[in-house]
């Protein structure tokens, strides 16, 4: 995504927050708040996870999903929106919790129109409708990867590839990569 501000493609930056920030909610509720959303969850016939009722039942997972969609929780497929308010309500971490929920809003703000409408997307653009600039939303996102429990150094963030995969590996299987 550093990439994509740096040679100013910013629907393509925008178009990739979706998929991050499910990902890092997931790692982050992992790791902050030791839920692994896949125990409440399974995977149906076309490869796509949602949440099971049956494994939901009865927890505080589930009630808390209910109060935050107000009675009318449905076990959709697994994103940001479900993560968050569990992030909220596990977490002690206060300044996490703003965070988390600024890449939310930022996302919810403007993925759909970025995608899905003709719009030119300058960095002007995403700032008069986030607030943040590209950079300022990277910058979130780097503190979030970190908060997720992604070890990273200086030299991490200035190699794009060994950031790539490492990445990756976590995602895929939050196993560490070697050396």
């Amino acid at each position: 995504l550093e990439i994509k501000i740096k040679k100013g493609e910013y629907a393509d930056f925008i178009r990739g927050l979706t998929p991050l920030t499910a990902d890092l909610s997931e790692l982050i509720l992992k790791s902050q708040c030791n839920i692994d959303i896949n125990d409440y969850c399974k995977v149906n016939r076309y490869g796509i996870r949602k949440f099971d009722t049956r494994k939901l039942n009865g927890t505080d997972i589930y009630e808390t999903l209910q109060n935050e969609f107000d009675g009318n929780f449905k076990p959709n497929d697994v994103g940001t929106r479900q993560m968050v308010p569990l992030i909220n309500k596990y977490s002690d971490d206060n300044v996490l919790k703003q965070k988390i929920m600024e890449i939310m809003d930022i996302e919810q703000a403007i993925r759909n129109l970025a995608a899905h409408e003709i719009v030119s997307v300058t960095e002007e653009w995403v700032k008069e409708k986030t607030g943040f600039s590209p950079k300022q939303i990277f910058e979130l996102i780097k503190f979030l990867i970190v908060k997720a429990g992604v070890k990273v150094s200086k030299e991490d963030w200035e190699s794009y590839d060994k950031m790539n995969e490492i990445i990756v590996s976590k995602v895929r299987g939050y196993e560490t990569l070697p050396g």
